[in-house]
């Protein structure tokens, strides 16, 4: 059998076949903590933790976590942004045997609840934010959950700032601020049975260590939804997060273990984010510094002064970097690598970023299921505009015909990506039907993207089998947002899909025709939809339309046939559009 196109030019410089080094997660942080106990492993608003103390806390967390009943397999919901929090109760849930659900604070609590109620989960971590908290207390009370772990941020901040609100206005992160300010009322916000960060770790760290199985034991649920929008469990092992690092770590070279700095700014319980901006920089004994929110300002401000080595980011967020207004007044040239995924990189963004700042910066491909990176573009190596690029070390991926599975080899041929590798998640928690229609039974995972492999064995992604929309990295599923809008009365039919946008990638586009005398305009829909769905999933823009929506024969609806239409509709001459099509559609287009 002859080696696949992508393997005959694979860089010289890294082993495919190398041996990929797993364990139990939680090693990370103590092995790190052994070799470099005085290296800041976090900083956060200024304030520094070395890994020794990131270390001790963990242990600690890990007693306290098994003090409330934390045993091997129990579920703990981490709701948490980024901060050493995230850090503490991530490894601590893992050493005390439990497993972490990962979730996105921003989660309505319509949102949070079938998750929490999916997954299992008997103890909620998370912030008390405001509107976080309610969404939190009234998922919680929708499934029964009555154990949670306060985590106020006034214990983290540097106590040159103290607890005012003049001083956290310094810190520059509004939603921040806000919380500060009314932190007093909020104190109380959760269930009376919930105990606060500081009491979950005044112990003395003595956890009762767990035996682990890393092939085996599930270290972490990610949730992901497939087309009809009831999120799964993706099940990720402790081998699979492990092989994934070690993967990263002998694909990114760039990386000086012990020196190096990663800014994080995608929020860890994005999987990419936790693998390589989390994960891979504490394998490596880096400085991870946190940011709460992906605040541009604060971001190239930090770059500046904070001089950081590697970055994480999608691809917005690097257009973003470059459009703003300031840039010239910043030095960034401390990157000397940054990551781009969550969809297709603009070939002018990574242009002109790495003119600016003289870094690598690399497309990578990946997906929970996957834990998450699959390929990435070399680094130093062949990049062509557009590709994902290689495999990574380990990771054998092919294009199959979905129709039958049978793997297309032929260059330029489109095919839909499986891979298969030790990162491959064990399956979908309770859920096997959807496992069985996911792996193949030669343990290859159907990752539902469509894609090219041109003579040189570079990927190309081409299409999307789900009807999956990418908005600024984050996935929205057009089964959940159209459910939610066809909550309102007025509304008789709807289509959701995904249309291209500069600042975006894609713009959450909703198509709706209204029932026969009701009236409902974009402002009205917004605020029906306010608390039912997170804000990057809310339409951004809204077609109402007078004639009925296309259908097959069955009276299913068409979203590729609405996506024609509505790009014939673009290419008509605004004056014959208007003259033929009288009063056709009220168009609404949100910032």
């Amino acid at each position: 059998m002859s080696d696949p196109l992508w393997k005959k030019n694979y860089p010289v410089d890294i082993d495919w076949n190398q041996d990929i080094e797993t364990g139990a997660l939680f090693d990370l942080i103590d092995e790190a903590a052994e070799k470099y106990p005085n290296r800041p492993a976090i900083k956060f608003f200024g304030r520094q933790w070395t890994y020794q103390e990131i270390k001790e806390l963990t242990d600690k967390a890990a007693k306290g976590f098994q003090d409330m009943g934390v045993k091997k397999g129990t579920k703990v919901a981490l709701i948490l942004p980024n901060s050493p929090y995230y850090l503490v109760n991530y490894f601590g849930i893992l050493k005390a045997g439990g497993t972490v659900v990962n979730m996105n604070p921003l989660y309505s609590a319509d949102e949070m609840t079938p998750i929490l109620e999916d997954s299992e989960a008997e103890i909620i971590v998370s912030f008390p934010k405001p509107n976080i908290a309610k969404n939190v207390k009234k998922a919680a009370k929708n499934v029964g959950i009555k154990k949670f772990v306060n985590c106020p941020m006034t214990s983290m901040v540097p106590s040159s700032y103290g607890k005012s609100l003049k001083g956290i206005q310094k810190l520059g992160f509004p939603v921040l601020r806000f919380y500060f300010k009314h932190v007093d009322r909020l104190i109380n916000i959760f269930a009376k049975n919930k105990i606060s960060f500081n009491k979950l770790v005044s112990n003395n760290g003595k956890y009762k260590p767990v035996e682990i199985n890393p092939e085996e034991d599930i270290a972490l649920f990610q949730f992901t939804s497939g087309t009809t929008g009831r999120a799964k469990a993706v099940m990720l092992t402790h081998e699979n997060l492990t092989a994934n690092v070690s993967q990263s770590n002998a694909w990114f070279k760039t990386v000086e273990p012990g020196k190096d700095k990663m800014l994080a700014v995608i929020p860890f319980f994005h999987v990419l984010a936790m693998t390589v901006g989390m994960n891979l920089s504490i394998k490596n004994g880096m400085e991870i510094i946190a940011h709460p929110e992906p605040i541009i300002e604060n971001i190239v401000k930090s770059i500046d002064e904070d001089k950081p080595t590697h970055m994480i980011g999608i691809p917005q967020l690097y257009s973003k970097v470059m459009g703003y207004e300031e840039l010239n007044s910043y030095n960034l040239n401390s990157l000397k690598f940054c990551l781009s995924g969550g969809g297709p990189l603009a070939p002018a963004t990574k242009e002109n970023f790495e003119k600016i700042t003289g870094c690598d910066l690399v497309e990578g491909y990946g997906l929970s299921e996957a834990s998450p990176v699959v390929t990435c573009t070399p680094i130093g190596g062949l990049s062509k505009a557009g590709s994902i690029g290689l495999p990574m070390p380990g990771t054998d991926v092919q294009l199959r015909d979905p129709a039958n599975g049978n793997e297309i080899k032929d260059a330029n041929k489109r095919g839909e990506i499986c891979v298969k590798g030790r990162q491959v998640m064990k399956g979908y928690f309770n859920n096997k039907a959807a496992t069985d229609e996911t792996m193949y039974s030669d343990n290859y995972l159907r990752t539902g993207d469509v894609a090219t492999m041109d003579e040189d064995g570079y990927f190309f992604i081409v299409d999307r089998i789900k009807n999956l929309i990418i908005s600024r990295g984050n996935n929205v599923y057009p089964a959940e947002v159209e459910k939610a809008i066809y909550g309102h009365n007025a509304v008789e039919e709807c289509i959701v899909l995904g249309l291209p946008d500069e600042k975006r990638g894609e713009r959450v586009t909703a198509f709706i025709k209204l029932k026969d005398g009701k009236e409902l305009t974009e402002e009205g829909l917004t605020k029906f939809l306010n608390g039912k769905l997170a804000p990057y999933k809310m339409p951004k823009q809204v077609e109402f339309e007078t004639e009925p929506l296309p259908t097959n024969a069955t009276g299913k609806h068409l979203p590729k046939e609405m996506r024609r239409i509505y790009d014939e509709r673009q290419k008509e001459p605004k004056a014959a559009a208007n003259q033929n099509k009288p009063q056709k559609r009220l168009r609404h287009f949100r910032a």
